[in-house]
């Protein structure tokens, strides 16, 4: 997830916070964690005015992670789960994805989400778009869980 992102990031902010709310009582039971791709714009204090101001809801997930670090660190993590990430005139783009984590470590599931992408850069699904793919999250949540 990128703070300055317009296009995908804050859709899926708003699908996790439809999965969480999907989740009813396994909530409690499940982590979601975002992984900052924006090494320029590390700073939490940065991440968390994005999570409360533009997270589309995000920000009413109790147990909601977003890491960050300094760029070498951030590049590893990159690294670890297959994420691209480049700049291009100062606007950056990244591979998305999203993997599901049983409690032990192992991976169980992993989906790539979209969005549709207006002329101005802005990305857009349908709201029953995005509740159906909150909806799917919480599916794969609940089955990785346990």
């Amino acid at each position: 997830m990128d703070d300055r992102c317009t296009d995908i990031c804050p859709i899926v902010a708003h699908e996790i916070a439809d999965a969480y709310h999907d989740l009813g009582p396994t909530a409690a039971e499940v982590d979601f964690v975002s992984v900052n791709v924006n090494a320029e714009h590390h700073a939490p204090a940065t991440l968390v005015s994005f999570i409360h101001v533009h997270g589309n809801g995000i920000g009413t997930v109790p147990r909601f992670f977003y890491v960050t670090g300094q760029p070498g660190a951030l590049r590893q993590v990159w690294s670890d789960f297959g994420i691209t990430v480049h700049l291009e005139r100062g606007k950056v783009f990244h591979s998305e994805g999203m993997y599901f984590i049983a409690p032990g470590g192992a991976e169980r599931y992993q989906a790539t989400p979209f969005a549709n992408m207006r002329k101005d850069g802005t990305g857009w699904l349908p709201p029953a778009t995005i509740a159906q793919w909150g909806q799917g999250i919480a599916k794969f949540a609940r089955k990785a869980a346990g």
